[in-house]
């Protein structure tokens, strides 16, 4: 004779949602009553904050095989170098809307996040599940309106970027111009010609170290706060599947500046590897896959590598904007600012803006780090002048290998 079947012992989660929701011993509690809803895994930092938010009666933590534990709070980045304390992921928040108890937490799996909502009655589920939705994409969102680069490797797909100060970026009149006629301005005024401008790209192309970065975070400079940045480096955009996982995270808050940096190291021909990427890219930029309110800026040493298709048709690239030596206007502010920046003495700045000629950005700024490398070896005050003596006749490209 077989022993009577005798169910597992009840879980300490699964006594708690019985008791807050009055589910009888022998009724599945979840039967009817719990909505599931799948997220993006970038999406899981601005969900728990979501769910903070919220203001539940009751918070318990579980652990995997749902014990209950000391409740527990971790910090999650909500910017450059800005935390706040959370309940971890495996928390569960309890509150009542009138006399009706709720029970919502998340479930996490490989690509996405889920939010579960249990409660009796189906119209407050589908409310709470629009509450935390909206506030998950509004008040409670820790990327959006900010810079982030995109990185698959990390938790949240991304990291925050250090805000750029655009008072310490110095263009051309010409460059400044073109980019906020065709990225700033529609970025910034996005509602009212989303109709006419809903897209737009802008190449930069030029020699290594002639400020096409500093260029690009010019503009996320100048849309700081009223746009979501997003940076892509090469190795992110060098294969299909990633190139989908950016776009799904930079659709998911427009208007958007995309920064795809160094484009030819991974993008070029087609007949070269990485075509499949290529057009994915180019479907993306002006094609069916298209995503209105993503406004492109993108990086180049070698234009002339790039696809055709992708460098030279309107509607993928509207601009290219060649990005050379440095103006002396530059020039000038970009040693003013190390000067004060370093203690050099700001006696020498006219000499050197004349005597720089023909260098890039990214040769002064190295100038100004040898400077102050030679000062701390000398134990004595940076002095540029001298430093640019030591260098006089050295190649751009050997300057930083030794030299001091």
């Amino acid at each position: 004779m077989n022993a009577a079947y005798l169910p597992p012992p009840l879980t300490d989660f699964e006594r708690w949602i019985r008791e807050l929701l009055d589910v009888p011993d022998d009724d599945d509690w979840y039967e009817g009553r719990i909505d599931a809803v799948d997220v993006p895994s970038f999406e899981l930092t601005s969900l728990r904050l979501a769910l903070d938010d919220l203001g539940a009666d009751e918070v318990r933590c579980f652990d995997s095989k749902e014990k209950r534990i000391p409740p527990l709070r971790s910090p999650v980045a909500t910017g450059y170098a800005e935390t706040v304390r959370t309940p971890c992921a495996g928390a569960r928040f309890a509150l009542r809307r009138g006399s009706v108890p709720a029970l919502l937490w998340i479930e996490v799996d490989p690509g996405c996040a889920r939010l579960m909502v249990t409660c009796a009655d189906e119209g407050i589920r589908d409310t709470l599940t629009d509450e935390v939705l909206n506030a998950m994409r509004g008040r409670s969102s820790a990327w959006r309106r900010q810079a982030i680069r995109f990185d698959p490797l990390e938790r949240d797909g991304y990291v925050h970027l250090e805000p750029v100060c655009a008072d310490r970026i110095h263009l051309t009149a010409s460059t400044a111009d073109q980019l906020r006629r065709n990225l700033v301005t529609p970025l910034l005024r996005f509602d009212e010609i989303r109709h006419r401008v809903s897209s737009r790209g802008v190449l930069l192309q030029g020699p290594p170290g002639g400020g096409k970065t500093w260029a690009a975070r010019w503009v996320q400079a100048e849309v700081r706060g009223k746009a979501t940045v997003v940076v892509a480096t090469p190795a992110m955009f060098g294969s299909t599947s990633l190139l989908l996982q950016l776009y799904e995270l930079v659709a998911a808050d427009t208007p958007c500046l995309l920064v795809l940096d160094d484009l030819d190291v991974t993008i070029r021909s087609r007949f070269d590897c990485g075509a499949d990427a290529l057009g994915e890219l180019l479907s993306r930029l002006d094609g069916p896959a298209t995503v209105e309110g993503v406004f492109t800026i993108a990086t180049t040493n070698h234009a002339e590598a790039l696809d055709a298709a992708l460098s030279e048709r309107p509607g993928r690239f509207d601009v290219t904007i060649e990005i050379g030596d440095a103006s002396p206007e530059a020039r000038a502010a970009v040693l003013a600012d190390i000067a004060m920046a370093i203690g050099a003495p700001l006696a020498q700045l006219i000499d050197l803006t004349a005597a720089t000629e023909g260098w890039t950005l990214a040769d002064i700024t190295n100038l100004g780090n040898l400077a102050l490398l030679d000062a701390l070896d000398r134990d004595e005050s940076p002095d540029l002048w001298r430093t640019f003596e030591l260098l006089r006749g050295t190649p751009a490209t050997a300057m930083g290998q030794g030299y001091l």
